[in-house]
């Protein structure tokens, strides 16, 4: 039986697109390290998630500073509830 499966849960996860796990795979099999350790190679992390927050906010018209990366919705909710 080969039936097509219309995925309707995706409040809880989502598929990833091919786009995006191009461009993450390095941080998931190479470039593991944290981007807050004080080494060389935490270090080329910490770089790369600054050079990716000014790209977004040069796309959305936002300064750096502006842009707060969480670990994903219920963190981003629950900061926004906080900071209101």
């Amino acid at each position: 039986m080969n039936e097509e499966i219309i995925y309707l849960d995706h409040a809880a996860t989502t598929p990833v697109s091919e786009k995006v796990l191009a461009a993450m795979l390095p941080y998931f099999s190479e470039k593991f390290y944290n981007p807050s350790a004080p080494y060389v190679q935490a270090l080329e992390v910490r770089r790369d998630y600054e050079d990716a927050k000014h790209l977004i906010a040069q796309n959305i018209g936002a300064k750096s500073d502006e842009i707060v990366i969480t670990a994903g919705a219920t963190e981003s909710i629950n900061l926004a509830f906080s900071a209101a």
